[in-house]
This record gives C-alpha cells, structure tokens and sequence, in this order.
C-alpha cells in the first residue's frame, strides 16, 4: 500500500579529511599515493558481515591531499611514495560535523627492491607475483601487497624498510620460492627462480569412461583450507597439476551435473604422479518440503546440505514449498533450511547410499521465540549498529540492525542463554552481555559511557610507538581470534582510545613487531574512564625458527601460537622465509612451549629459548580420526571431545582463534579430529552426563574410525 505519512530523511553535515605528507625532514612530498580505509556493516545472505572501504588519492606540488564529503567515524590512511618506507596512522577519528584537516604523514627513508622472476628453465615466469613474507596476528589467506611481473619477468617492491626482509614469488605452475635479504636504503636487486616440484597427471571420466571437460581438480592436504593445486580438465578429460610438493594429498574432483569425488589419497614423493583415473557419477537427488512456514516467506528460504569434507550442496524452494538438491554424493548429509532476516531454522540428516538415486526429506520450521528492545548510549539511540543473538548450545544465531531510533528485533530465536553482541563498525563502538531468552520479550540495551586511554612508549627510551596493536578481554576470558571487540592501534604520537567499556576487571595486551608482547590488568569502576593508562614495550629479539614438513621440504606458512600456561601470548600466521625460516619478532625473553602446524600436519609442540640460536622443527604428519556416537545423532545433544596420547598427555590442537585446543565440540554425533599418528584414548561426555570412551591407532596414509556405544 502507498504511504500515507509523509517521509522523513535526514541528512547529517560531511566533514573533510585532508593533510600533508612529508619526508623525514618535514618536506613536503609531490605525487605520494594515500590511501584512506573504513569498516563498514553490510548484510549478505541474511547475515550481517564487516567489510573494508577504500579511496585513494594522490598528494599535489605542495604535499596535500584531501578527501571530501566525508561522513564521521574511525578511518586508517596509509602513505607511500618511490623511494619512501610506507607509513600508517590507524584509529583516525573523523568528529561529527567538523572537519579533520591538519594530519601529518611522515615518509622514512625507505628501499626498492627490484629484479627478474624465472622458471626452471630460465624463462621469463609470466603470471607470476612478488612480495613480502607476511607474519602477524591473525589466521586465514594472505590478502594484497604483492606485485605481479612484467612481460619479461620483472618485478618491482617500493615502500620497503631498510633491513633484513624475506621475500616470496608465488605461480599458479610451481612451488613457491622465497628469499632472505638485508636491504640497504635506495635500489637493491634479487632475482628469484622457481623450481620444478612434480606433476599430477589423469583423466576424469564418468561411470560408462566418457571423459568430463571442465572438471574442477584439487591436490588438498589435511588441514587445507586455502591455497590448494587447482586445474580444470581438457575436453578428454585430461588434466595437469604441475609443481607439486612431495606430501600426501588428497585428490578432489566435481563437475556440474555430476557428485564430487572427495576420497582419492596420493603420495607425492620425489617423482611424477601420473595415469590417474576419478569416475564421477550423478549422484543422489535429495527431494523434499518445507514446513511451518507462511507461502509468502518461501522465497526467503535457502536449503542447504552439508557431508564430509566441506561438501556444500545449496538451492531455494519453489512456490509450493518443495526443493530438490541434486548430484549429491553418499555419505550422511546435514540438511539446514534457514530465512533471511530471521533466526528461524529447520534441520534434518540425511543418508545418501551410493546407487540410490533419489531420497527424500522433510523440513519443519520452528516459530521461535522474539528477543526486541533498543539500543542506547548516554540516553541517545545507537542507529545503524549491527546486533547479534548467539546461542552455542541451541546452535542460534539471529542478526539484525537497529533503526533511527534504535530499535530491533531478532526473531526465530529459540529459548536459551544467548550472548548479545552489539557493534558499531563505522566508530568502532562495541558491547556484548548475556540475555535469558525463555519467551518473547523486550529489552534496553545501554552501552556503558566509560573508556580505556592511554599511551604506549619505548622502555629504553620513553618515545611514543605508533602502530602498536592493543586489544581488551575480560579477565579470565580466552581472546577472540576473529574480529575482537575491543582493539585499538596507536596514533602517531603513541595514544589510544578503547570506547564502550564495562565496568570490570580487564586484560590489557599490547603487540608491535620487535618489542615483547604484554599484558597488564586494569580496573573500570562506577563508569568512570581510565584516561592515562601507561603501557611500556621492552625492545626483543623474539624466536628464530627453521621448520620442515615430514617429507622434509620448507612450508610455505605455519600457524603457530607461544603459551604461557594455557593461553598464547604471540599467535599467528606466518609464511616462511628461506629454507624454511621463521621469526617471531614479539615473543619475549624466556622460555616459551610452542603449538605449530602447517598445512597437510598435525600440531606438534615444542619448547623454545627467546632469545636465542635458530631452532630446527620438525612438523609431524597429520592423520584424521572420524569419531561417531550414534546416541548423539538420535538425541542432538552436544558433547564434548578429548583425546590422550600414549604419553599419558592430553592432545592440544590450534584452535581457529589461536589459542590453544585441547577439546572439541561434537554436534550431529560425529566429530573429525586431526592427530600426529599414534595410539589414542578417546572420552566423550554430553552436556546431561552421558558418557563414552574407547581408544584408536592412527596411521600416515589411512583415516581412522571409532564409533562409540555402537552395541
């Protein structure tokens, strides 16, 4: 229907960001790239998800650059310009209705790197990419900064900091290669070589031998999520993995209209893997309704199938409620049917047998539950945060956005303890506390007013740092790994502002490359900021590392996390440099034990001097042990996984935030662990007491199952 009201928009003043860079001796610099960065919320998919804004410009004859119309909130800019180290000043705030026209970048000194890529046989590697070895806080997939080569392989690196640096060439054909250098300032030359690895060679056929053109195939070791081999099949059905690392993988293929091959193991050890042969067959088709829903909501509803190893199947339903997944492969299938902008949920499992063609199921929504309210801050309303309802043992999650006057409201929730999170990612606002949710109900929110600020400097010297990362944790509460609520990075003159924090004890932690990490304790009481918390960073030398995989090559990154007791000080990804190489430059003087893993290992640990000589690690092979409680499949209960070794040890993993591991979570009755081999006793115990144990032997080269209370 047309409105009847009048519409309101409101339209809220810009501001203007501008600013000067300059050398190091307050000279201003011509044709200096800046780049300027913003969080923002978006939703996909019904979820609500933080994404990354750009701009960029380039600074005039006088040094200035300016972005216009701009609204308020948090931004970071970075400088860099030919011959200049790149700067960063993180954590800018642009006020409301004012605007912010004096920043300053100061450009060092810096060093280029520069020369030529080849293949094996000395030509130019074309489609090649070079650039620095990333390390750090943080776990998933290396993103930007590295350069690609030219028409005749070479490559150019600006904005480097005078110094010892590794660095890295990457190819979709061959290992990657790396290379440490000490850079001095100005031009500095290395040329980079790709070896030849071995080649992985088949056909992908259907079940009567007809070739598959335009098969998808993978070479995927354990504990591979990114960064896989990958081809596609020549009209006979041919393919080609060329550059292979010696290793176990396994071989993936899936091709439309066909089930996905996920269970082909290969060893690839010092020759050609060659005269393979995956059948692909159509599969099963999974036919079914959708129930306990309004006709008009069918289009908001996507279903979805999950197996073993990440095998995803996904469609919507028609008018009357029905779906159909097809070219599914056998095995036991998770089916989740979920509704856009709401929590409502419906899930069942699913046997697919191979040969079976065709299965059925059905698919009931539940009505749930409305968590509604609004959301305040000093008697104001907080628009446009995004707000979410998460439930770990009800498996829930509702996402939602509050209005102009801070309102929401999530429904499809169902009874439980949930964990509400609000976040404003333009201003870097952030607040969580914990909600009964037994019936529908309404509440306030308000975001505590009080702050934690403070300033961090040099020990030895008592000079401000800038680009310290801070982050702020509950005492006693494990350190989210993804997306912290409250962190922080210094300006250029060492401050920091953490906003919207509780009354409480908090753990304050501190990280910069080449000082030790720290932590301290601090007090917020009656809502009353912390204005001059003082941080010091003690310069360290960290930990020298030199890894090899099992087959005895260099990896090309590891996952590692140093502990004091049961939490890890220092976690991250890290690719590696020459030979292996790895150095953890923020680990402080002591001695430390150490989780590592790499794809296609297991975790293995190891005790480590800081400071001290390079120290060789030898990563263990990674096997799976599949572990099945089919009570648990009939009940739904959660239940909780631990292993021990024949030490007498109990097994700890990395866990994706990277702190350490040491159970697992087991929902649907079934539960995949990567181990080193060996012999394993294994305990299982649901949230109402029930309880399993029964033991294992794992071996390189062959999964393991163990399935418990079966009789």
């Amino acid at each position: 229907m047309p409105r009847t009201e009048p519409l309101e928009l409101r339209l809220e003043p810009s501001s203007l960001l501008a600013g000067t860079v300059v050398d190091s001796s307050g000279e201003p610099l011509a044709g200096a790239r800046v780049n300027m960065m913003r969080m923002r919320s978006v939703e996909a998919g019904g979820m609500a998800m933080q994404v990354a804004m750009a701009e960029d410009t380039t600074s005039d004859a006088e040094g200035r650059f300016a972005f216009e119309e701009q609204e308020p909130g948090k931004v970071s800019l970075t400088g860099v310009a030919s011959g200049y180290q790149e700067a960063r000043l993180a954590d800018l705030v642009i006020p409301k209705g004012e605007d912010l026209d004096d920043v300053k970048i100061e450009l060092a000194d810096g060093a280029i790197l520069q020369g030529r890529v080849v293949t094996p046989d000395g030509r130019p590697a074309i489609g090649a990419s070079v650039g620095k070895v990333s390390s750090g806080r943080g776990f998933g997939p290396r993103m930007g900064g590295d350069v690609p080569v030219d028409g005749d392989g070479y490559y150019r690196l600006e904005g480097l900091a005078p110094g010892a640096l590794s660095i890295e060439a990457e190819h979709p054909d061959y290992p990657r290669v790396a290379k440490d250098v000490e850079l001095r300032a100005g031009i500095n030359a290395i040329n980079l070589a790709f070896e030849g690895g071995q080649e992985v060679s088949g056909r992908v056929v259907d079940t009567s031998g007809k070739p598959i053109p335009a098969a998808t195939v993978r070479a995927v070791q354990t504990g591979q999520f990114w960064g896989s081999a990958e081809t596609m099949t020549e009209p006979d059905g041919g393919f080609t993995l060329p550059g292979v690392q010696d290793g176990d993988y396994t071989l993936q293929a899936s091709a439309e209209g066909y089930a996905s091959a996920r269970d082909r193991k290969i060893s690839v050890a010092g020759q050609p893997v060659v005269g393979l042969e995956v059948v692909l067959d159509a599969g099963t088709r999974i036919v079914g309704h959708v129930t306990g829903l309004d006709p008009k909501d069918y289009s908001r509803v996507t279903i979805r199938a999950m197996g073993a190893d990440f095998d995803f199947h996904g469609t919507g339903v028609d008018h009357e409620g029905g779906f159909r997944l097809d070219n599914v492969s056998p095995g036991d299938h998770e089916l989740v049917g979920t509704l856009s902008d709401s929590a409502r949920r419906a899930t069942s499992k699913v046997r697919v047998d191979a040969g079976v063609p065709e299965v059925s199921a059905e698919l009931v929504f539940d009505s749930g539950v409305t968590l509604s309210g609004h959301v305040r801050q000093a008697d104001a309303p907080i628009a446009g945060a995004t707000i979410s309802a998460s439930s770990e043992e009800q498996n829930r999650t509702g996402w939602s956005q509050t209005d102009a006057n801070g309102f929401f409201a999530l429904d499809g929730l169902v009874p439980g303890s949930y964990e509400v999170t609000i976040r404003e990612f333009r201003t870097g606002l952030a607040h969580t506390e914990t909600v009964e949710v037994s019936t529908s109900r309404e509440i306030e929110i308000e975001i505590p007013s009080a702050a934690v600020r403070g300033t961090v400097v040099d020990s030895s010297d008592r000079q401000p740092l800038a680009g310290v990362q801070l982050l702020l944790t509950p005492v006693g509460e494990t350190p989210r790994g993804f997306m912290p609520l409250h962190s922080a990075t210094t300006d250029s003159t060492g401050r920091f502002e953490l906003p919207a924090i509780a009354d409480g004890s908090w753990e304050l932690s501190a990280e910069k490359q080449g000082y030790a990490a720290t932590q301290q304790t601090i007090q917020v009481q009656h809502e009353r900021s912390e204005e001059d918390v003082r941080v010091s960073l003690d310069p360290t030398e960290g930990i020298s590392l030199e890894v090899r995989m099992p087959s005895g090559s260099a990896p090309d990154e590891v996952r590692l996390a140093v502990l004091s007791g049961e939490t890890a000080i220092v976690s991250g990804s890290y690719s590696t440099g020459e030979n292996g190489s790895v150095r953890v430059s923020t680990v402080p003087p002591g001695s430390w034990d150490v989780l590592m893993s790499a794809p296609g290992t297991s975790t293995t640990t190891f005790r480590v001097n800081a400071p001290g000589p390079k120290t060789p690690v030898q990563l263990a092979p990674a096997t799976q042990l599949t572990v099945e409680i089919p009570e648990l499949v009939e009940s739904g209960q959660l239940a909780t996984l631990k292993l021990t070794g024949s030490d007498g040890r109990l097994y700890r993993a990395l866990g994706w935030s990277g702190q350490p591991q040491s159970s697992w979570q087991v929902r649907g009755g079934r539960q995949v662990v990567t181990l080193p081999p060996g012999s394993w006793t294994v305990q299982v115990e649901s949230r109402d007491g029930q309880a399993w144990s029964g033991s294992s032997v794992t071996s390189p080269g062959s999964d393991a199952t163990l399935v418990l209370g079966d009789g």
